[in-house]
């Protein structure tokens, strides 16, 4: 594993590819060693500050947690990435997936004894209640090995658009969705 290179907020360059939700920059940087697990100054990890971003795509989130990055990790209000995921709503809908399908607890209650869906419901943001009271029912399973083979299972047009989209951001050119 490499030694973390920091700039003045201690993040990492894994830090700054997530919050700029480049797929590319952070599969680069795993495969040269970097680790998902570095916490900056304020004690959160890459995975935590890309589920505070608007329209965080489900491969970012991916490439993080299959190189084994830690869940449930807090703010200092508590929070995890599965509150943070329902704070923002229904642009973190791929995100959430993704931390669900990948074992986010969704029972982990914050500082305020709220759940992920208690979140989800105060900030208003149905969508992402009914995916949290839902999830058990949603399988995807994402084979990022060669990053053109997707496999869903109870998938749906949107769903599936939804992985052509994070992929074709990716400049993958051909790919193909098998049942």
């Amino acid at each position: 594993m490499l030694p973390p290179m920091l700039n003045y907020q201690s993040l990492t360059p894994v830090h700054t590819a997530a919050i700029n939700r480049n797929a590319e920059a952070i599969k680069a940087l795993l495969e040269l060693g970097a680790s998902p697990n570095y916490k900056d100054s304020m004690g959160l990890t890459p995975l935590f500050h890309l589920c505070k971003k608007k329209n965080s795509p489900a491969l970012c989130a991916e490439l993080l947690l299959s190189d084994y990055a830690r869940l449930e990790v807090k703010d200092e209000q508590g929070n995890t990435e599965l509150h943070q995921a329902c704070k923002i709503g229904n642009y973190k809908l791929r995100c959430l997936q993704t931390l669900l399908v990948r074992g986010a607890d969704k029972s982990v209650t914050n500082n305020a004894k709220q759940t992920a869906y208690d979140v989800a419901n105060i900030s208003s943001h149905k969508d992402a209640a009914n995916i949290l009271s839902k999830h058990d029912a949603l399988l995807i399973v994402m084979d990022l090995s060669s990053l053109d083979h997707v496999i869903l299972s109870s998938r749906t047009s949107k769903t599936d658009s939804m992985i052509r989209s994070d992929l074709g951001h990716l400049g993958e050119s051909s790919f193909t969705l098998q049942s």
